[in-house]
């Protein structure tokens, strides 16, 4: 490639191009990680998200970026978030949290990536907390 352009733009197309064809991967929702189980810690503080294959572990301390709003709310104020591996979201119980087992949590699409491929994105998943 030169430092600027050689010649004003045609409005037809060259028969020999000089650059290659685009190469990313299309962005595929529902193709990433989704969430397996949810699993209190003993003392009730803590709960685990288990996802089935290794995800990009995106960086957020706010439990609402994975979970949707009736979901984030059970989870009391002052929450937070964060990956204890690549396939485990911990989730840190806040301040009045509700969250009981037998709750459901739900996890919209798009939250959460494939480890090996960021453009392989989770699907909407839902999973009932166990003790």
């Amino acid at each position: 490639p030169t430092s600027s352009p050689t010649s004003s733009p045609t409005s037809s197309p060259t028969s020999t191009p000089t650059s290659l064809a685009p190469t990313r991967t299309p962005t595929v929702q529902g193709s990433g990680p989704s969430a397996l189980s949810a699993q209190f810690s003993r003392t009730y503080q803590l709960a685990r998200v288990t996802f089935n294959a290794a995800t990009n572990q995106p960086a957020a301390e706010e439990c609402s970026t994975f979970f949707n709003d009736s979901s984030a709310a059970l989870l009391g104020s002052g929450n937070r978030c964060y990956w204890e591996d690549a396939f485990v979201l911990v989730v840190v119980m806040g301040t009045g949290f509700s969250l009981s087992p037998g709750d459901s949590l739900g996890l919209p699409g798009g939250t959460v990536a494939s480890a090996s491929n960021n453009n392989q994105l989770s699907p909407y998943s839902e999973v009932t907390v166990s003790r």
